[in-house]
């Protein structure tokens, strides 16, 4: 369903308001109320777009769902061998995660809200990243491609949890995947 751009502007303002008060005050910290100040927009236009604050955070994770497939999707598309092209595709999709939640005193609680709220969201996106990694490391003749898929996406997210900065994250990843395919 394709919005009208006023509407879609509309929304995108309410979920930008909502994930920076979500960023900066938690999920358990952000009221409905304070969602429609930030975004400027009338308590029951909010209610018109969303009919409650988990709606809001699940389209904000949907929004940042489809940010990281889209970084995945095109750093898997580039010019390179597999292992270059699987390490800048997750460094893209990594560095997007960090730098949404940089700096954000909730980030671990808000990481672990997708076990709640945007569990078979989070799941498939993920799946879909088991899937590719996967496909690509069978095309390339690996004999056990679920296995390092599955390897370099649990230490892909190992680095992401760790880095303290998102300049970390492309060299780790570039190392251990790496070493993962050599």
């Amino acid at each position: 369903m394709t919005l009208k751009p006023a509407i879609a502007a509309r929304r995108e303002k309410i979920l930008d308001a909502g994930q920076a008060l979500m960023l900066s005050h938690g999920l358990a910290g952000v009221r409905m109320e304070a969602i429609a100040r930030a975004a400027g927009v009338a308590k029951p236009t909010l209610y018109s777009y969303f009919p409650d604050k988990d709606a809001v955070y699940a389209a904000i994770v949907a929004r940042l769902i489809a940010a990281m497939r889209a970084a995945f999707v095109a750093g898997m598309a580039r010019d390179g061998d597999l292992a270059a092209r699987i390490a800048g595709a997750l460094s893209a999709k990594s560095k997007l995660v960090f730098r949404l939640l940089e700096g954000s005193p909730h980030a671990a609680a808000l990481m672990g809200e997708k076990g709640r709220l945007a569990a078979s969201e989070m799941q498939a996106f993920e799946q879909m990243l088991e899937r590719e990694i996967t496909e690509a490391l069978a095309a390339s003749g690996h004999e056990t491609p679920r296995q390092y898929a599955q390897l370099i996406l649990a230490c892909a997210d190992g680095i992401l949890r760790r880095a303290a900065r998102a300049e970390e994250i492309g060299p780790a990843l570039r190392l251990m995947v790496g070493k993962l395919l050599a």
